[in-house]
């Protein structure tokens, strides 16, 4: 019961704590006071929502080209191993991934 009116009072009296927002907001700021339009803040994307699409969808792809294809360059697997042991979150991921795969193949097989 008291959270209700408590949130509508944090509501207009905390701070920003998001940080794009925060450099958003401060840019504006600056731009204003500065009268200089060439200022833009270290988050802020200049690229078109179509490019950003289309850079995520393309990387993936060749990656994954140059998996199948076998180019690897010569530290690439050292880089991925490397990526895959000094990231928990990427450790934990596969670590699951490969349990489940393991125990749907040793279903599928008896």
């Amino acid at each position: 019961m008291f959270s209700g009116p408590l949130n509508v009072v944090m509501i207009f009296f905390m701070r920003e704590s998001n940080h794009p927002t925060i450099l958003e907001t401060k840019t504006k700021r600056l731009k204003k006071e500065l009268g200089r339009d060439d200022l833009h803040s270290q988050l802020e994307m200049r690229l078109p929502p179509r490019e950003v699409l289309a850079r995520s969808i393309v990387r993936p792809v060749k990656v994954s080209d140059v998996i199948k294809k076998g180019n690897f360059r010569s530290g690439s697997l050292i880089e991925w191993s490397q990526f895959l042991f000094r990231s928990p979150i990427a450790f934990l991921i596969s670590l699951y991934v490969s349990v489940v795969y393991g125990t749907l193949c040793k279903f599928e097989s008896g």
